[in-house]
């Protein structure tokens, strides 16, 4: 015996989905969508270039072989490692 008021909903409907997704994450951000992708991708191939960069110049300059200097080649793969492997998926 079926108590419930009404119907069942389609749980696979995409309206009713859609509707869930509003309810509880709000309602999509398109407008920002673009202008924040153009600077997660300024900051990724500035990262990239910039920490490459101070790598490769530490590495072929034997004057810059200095414990500094190797801590700072450290810091620069670092950070190429976060900017490489830890990608975060804030744009939609």
């Amino acid at each position: 015996m079926n108590t419930s008021a009404g119907p069942e909903p389609d749980i696979y409907d995409p309206e009713i989905i859609a509707k869930f997704i509003r309810e509880r994450m709000g309602s999509p951000r398109l407008p920002l969508a673009l202008p924040t992708t153009i600077v997660y991708t300024g900051i990724f191939v500035t990262g990239v270039f910039g920490n490459t960069s101070v790598c490769m110049t530490i590495v072929k300059t034997k004057a810059l072989h200095t414990t500094t200097n190797y801590y700072l080649f450290s810091l620069a793969v670092s950070d190429l490692c976060l900017l490489l492997l830890d990608e975060e998926f804030e744009t939609y």
